[in-house]
């Protein structure tokens, strides 16, 4: 429902979240996503060993390209 009427995606010219977005939210969405599975909430195991070896350098990439690219887009502006 957009606008109080029923319509279809299309009808309504609507697009799907990840259709919007920039490099510069995919690699902030990509971090956050491997920073929950890090330091997970309550409740949900802390990945251990190898696994977290692996998601750390993963983490630490993203978060560095995020970080450059973020840079980068402000100072073009």
């Amino acid at each position: 429902m957009a606008g109080g009427v029923f319509a279809s995606r299309q009808a309504h010219r609507l697009t799907y979240q990840w259709q919007s977005e920039t490099e510069v939210d995919r690699l902030q969405d990509r971090a956050r996503k491997l920073e929950k599975r890090l330091w997970p909430d309550r409740g949900k195991p802390v990945p251990r060993g190898r696994n977290r070896e692996r998601l750390l350098e993963a983490w630490e990439d993203a978060d560095g390209a995020f970080e450059n690219l973020f840079a980068a887009t402000v100072l073009r502006r």
